[in-house]
């Protein structure tokens, strides 16, 4: 599945949540020692070993009650201007704990299952049901939930998906395909409008690609639904996909507290061995964007947690990364350009070096797919296609290096980047089901799916 709108959905993420009761900062009062803030965007994630305190603290915002974990006095800041002082004060949010609630729901279906049919059935749109076989690399054809009502007037979800003549539901789907069903349910079905969300061990049962791919799940929630949510887990996997600097390491000693996460901190917390981060060096900026925005396309957000530098010439590429490879902390890999491609480099048996796809570099590239695609071009800069042919004709003649500066001044007066990279995103659309450019992208991420 592609999802070429994943950097868009982050984007949105990163601003206030459209409530008052959303949470801006929490600050952390330890009696002895200096306080600590965090201030949230719409994704934060809570990370500890077993037994630090993750489910505790989420307790402890939700009610405001200490637990036995014993966490420090708490203050929230909300975006309405409130202060909350915890304990006593809690934030105005919702808990889903899935592996609990599924383990209850599934017992429920089990005895209602005479009323099977009998309740509405909602389809899921194509969409999303899209995201759900993207997540756990089904294929479903149609997804849908008959909301069942027990006794007491709870409203029970029951999944029913189908493909040609097979249909599954909730009580012989796998413990995975219902943790990411429910949790869709809840946070874009259920709950309506701007909320704050606690969400703890969303990964119970989900296999570490589906810990990965479950990001499109809960950025789509907090984007495009306005949810603010926090995650309590142990996997390395979501906090990867989230990044550090949107995480926050819980340690138990005499009592829990928390601390900011970084590159390391959150993985010796949980045990395991930092991997070597990796470090992509480039011939030039334009390069970066046109790498960037391939990956961009196929949903691959495998440059996010890496270092990318470009330098001048592929000369320097190699000179940036054949010195480094018995490094024991950084993986270097060099990009070349695609008129690179027949380079010993490139071609020599487990190279440190791949060239970008295509047959010219990036800037030969993005120039030739908008003088073959002017009037598509044209519509997605926002001008008339006569106005781009005028400035086409003016700015061909010119280096292929400053094609598009000067394209981009002959039209607004300026030099705008946004046409390069558009240029880039028309590429990446009409190259996306040629073999090399799918190659490519499984090399630099070879857990993406590129079909």
């Amino acid at each position: 599945m592609r999802m070429a709108k994943l950097n868009d959905l982050w984007k949105r993420a990163l601003e206030p949540l459209p409530s008052p009761d959303g949470i801006r900062t929490i600050t952390q009062h330890p009696t002895n020692g200096a306080e600590t803030s965090k201030d949230l965007d719409r994704i934060t994630i809570v990370v500890g070993a077993n037994g630090a305190g993750k489910s505790s603290f989420l307790d402890y915002l939700s009610t405001g009650e200490q637990s036995k974990a014993g966490f420090p006095r708490h203050t929230i800041e909300t975006l309405g201007g409130t202060t909350l002082n915890l304990p006593g004060g809690h934030a105005d949010c919702t808990k889903i704990d899935p592996a609990q609630e599924i383990i209850t729901v599934n017992k429920s279906l089990t005895n209602l299952q005479s009323t099977f049919d009998q309740y509405e059935e909602r389809e899921f749109e194509t969409y999303e049901v899209e995201i759900i076989n993207f997540i756990l690399c089904t294929s479903w054809h149609k997804i849908s939930v008959e909301e069942i009502d027990d006794p007491e007037g709870n409203s029970i979800p029951r999944f029913i998906c189908r493909k040609n003549e097979t249909t599954v539901d909730s009580l012989a789907l796998s413990f995975g395909e219902l943790s990411v069903l429910y949790l869709y349910w809840r946070l874009i079905k259920k709950e309506n409008g701007p909320r704050v969300i606690l969400v703890d061990e969303p990964e119970a049962g989900l296999s570490p690609l589906a810990q990965r791919r479950i990001e499109k799940l809960f950025i789509y929630a907090a984007s495009e639904k306005a949810k603010q949510i926090i995650l309590a887990t142990h996997s390395p996997f979501i906090v990867e996909w989230a990044g550090h600097e949107r995480s926050i390491v819980i340690t138990q000693n005499e009592t829990s507290s928390w601390s900011k996460a970084n590159s390391t901190n959150y993985i010796e917390e949980l045990g395991l061995e930092a991997t070597k981060k990796k470090v992509f060096v480039f011939e030039d900026n334009k390069s970066v964007i046109f790498f960037k925005t391939i990956l961009d396309y196929f949903g691959s957000r495998a440059y996010t947690s890496a270092h990318l530098i470009h330098v001048n010439g592929e000369a320097n590429v190699e000179k940036g990364v054949a010195p480094f490879q018995d490094n024991p902390i950084l993986n270097f890999l060099g990009i070349l350009d695609a008129d690179q491609k027949t380079h010993h480099l490139v071609t020599s048996a487990e190279s440190p070096f791949i060239a970008l796809p295509g047959r010219m570099p990036p800037e030969i590239e993005a120039r030739n797919i908008v003088t073959s695609n002017i009037e598509e071009y044209a519509e997605r800069i926002g001008i008339k296609k006569t106005t781009l042919d005028a400035a086409l004709r003016r700015s061909l003649p010119e280096d292929h290096h400053d094609f598009f500066e000067n394209l981009s001044k002959s039209i607004y007066g300026e030099v705008r980047p946004s046409l390069f990279e558009i240029a880039c995103k028309l590429w990446a659309v009409k190259n996306k089901d040629d073999p090399e450019t799918k190659g490519f992208v499984s090399a630099i991420d070879p857990e993406i799916d590129t079909d």
